[in-house]
């Protein structure tokens, strides 16, 4: 018998809208170039120099034309740049402070998409990248290939509400290999900070909520993650700590109790030291794995929902709930929520949990099992519209540098979807840059440019080539 499906989704599925209506004209994409130097004047203030003012927006633009890759020369050359290397200096090399810009980016982010139900992401996203100079760059798992590969891993977080979606703030990880003596001269080359220490995912991405929260400009009460995330219990209780909630994916074999545990002091026998933490009794209730509480549900707990309404069609999956304890240190921590989510057509189960308030609904925590995809769909429009896995920035100041610049492109992007969303309600990410193809500028090639790139091509091709000799041959011990 077919299970009856509760509603969670705010919008109706496709058969029962009007499809989307168009209304687009012209000049609406005529004036979309002078919104972007509008957008940006936001920030270039925050830049010293006239210089520096004139290369942010030039690396906006040209991370949001078209084009096979973004590297800063050939991004340069289709932008009609003579000189490619102050573009590459801008980002790479230059001493501009991005903590401003990253301050004023966070409020107008609250200003674009700001709710007080407003929800924070947090994921990793790992990178591909060729050679071993380049910061943080080690054999450590991509997700991006799904194996152990030769990358760098970026931890973000993003922002969501009913409005729209964005990054928020980004921190390269740095293995735990590159703060050993043997990395020491490529921490010196790479320019990492000397007071930069190892740092976990998880503690990446705490710092990064910390300023969120001390900054006080985004309004938001969730904080969601996936299992990487969620099976650091040190991260769950620093949330709830700052007076937020939680969801996290977790593990199967993370241990919970149905009912709480008895614990008591132990008596001091007046030798040796006092006892300072409660004991479990004895005859206790021993804790399960969520897998083993799942197994053990009645199919009357289970109910199923319609979470969310996808390019592909609906997610629909069977839910069931139920309050649970936390194990810390071995003790009975809070009482929190225990989710399930079992896939309809896998069978595959996932587990969450949250510290949400007993009242929160069934429908409401469905809901927040399946809201972690706009962070996922952020780093993918990172990679595909602006292509934020294409660059050859070596060095730290350089990497975060092109990490804000991506973020403030796709946060314009985002602002185009609201702009204009009067007009082009189904607007996405990936279609509002391409209306910026119309305006965007672009280098008119006669004979003699064409020449001209012809030429700096080969002689950049042949330095290339000859540097990488030399050091084969350092390698080799060949003179």
């Amino acid at each position: 018998m077919m299970q009856a499906v509760r509603g969670v989704c705010t919008q109706p599925p496709p058969e029962q809208r009007d499809i989307p209506v168009l209304t687009l004209k012209a000049e609406q994409i005529a004036g979309l170039l002078e919104q972007l130097k509008t957008f940006w004047r936001r920030f270039s203030n925050l830049f010293q120099r006239r210089e520096q003012r004139e290369w942010g927006l030039k690396y906006l633009q040209g991370r949001l034309m078209d084009g096979e890759k973004h590297f800063t020369k050939p991004m340069a050359q289709r932008m009609g740049i003579k000189n490619p290397r102050c573009l590459q200096n801008f980002v790479g090399k230059s001493s501009w402070d991005d903590e401003p810009i990253l301050s004023e980016y966070q409020q107008t982010v609250q200003e674009y998409l700001g709710e007080d139900e407003g929800l924070v992401l947090m994921d990793g996203s790992g990178m591909p990248h060729d050679g071993s100079e380049s910061v943080g760059v080690t054999r450590q798992y991509c997700n991006e290939t799904g194996k152990v590969d030769n990358c760098q891993v970026a931890i973000f977080l993003a922002y969501a509400s009913a409005k729209g979606y964005t990054f928020l703030d980004r921190r390269l990880y740095l293995p735990e290999i590159w703060f050993s003596q043997d990395y020491a001269q490529r921490r010196r080359k790479c320019g990492i900070p000397p007071e930069t220490r190892y740092q976990t995912h998880q503690e990446l991405a705490w710092q990064m909520l910390c300023g969120v929260l001390d900054r006080r400009v985004v309004t938001f009460r969730w904080v969601l993650g996936d299992e990487e995330f969620g099976r650091d219990t040190q991260l769950q209780d620093r949330i709830a700590g700052a007076n937020r909630y939680y969801f996290f994916e977790v593990p199967a074999n993370t241990a919970v109790w149905l009912d709480r545990p008895p614990t008591a002091m132990l008596i001091w026998s007046g030798r040796g030291a006092r006892p300072f933490r409660e004991h479990l009794t004895s005859g206790r209730a021993a804790a399960q794995t969520v897998a083993q509480v799942s197994a053990n549900l009645p199919a009357y707990r289970w109910h199923r929902y319609t979470l969310h309404e996808g390019s592909k069609g609906p997610l629909v999956a069977d839910i069931a709930r139920l309050r649970v304890v936390n194990v810390r240190e071995g003790l009975p921590g809070a009482w929190v929520w225990l989710v399930i989510r079992r896939n309809v057509l896998t069978g595959e189960l996932k587990y969450f949990l949250t510290n949400a308030p007993a009242e929160t609904t069934e429908s409401k925590l469905a809901w927040l099992s399946a809201a972690r995809w706009p962070v996922e769909q952020c780093t993918e429009d990172g990679k595909t519209e602006l292509k934020m896995n294409q660059y050859a920035m070596r060095r730290w100041i350089g990497w975060y540098h092109h990490m804000t610049l991506i973020m403030l492109a796709h946060l314009f992007l985002v602002s185009l979807q609201l702009n204009l969303r009067e007009d082009a309600p189904a607007l996405t990410v990936s279609q509002a840059r391409m209306l910026l193809q119309v305006v965007l500028p672009k280098p008119v090639f006669d004979e003699a440019a064409a020449l001209r790139v012809l030429k700096e091509t080969q002689c950049a091709n042949y330095a290339a080539y000859l540097s990488h000799r030399r050091r084969l041959l350092r390698r080799l011990g060949v003179t």
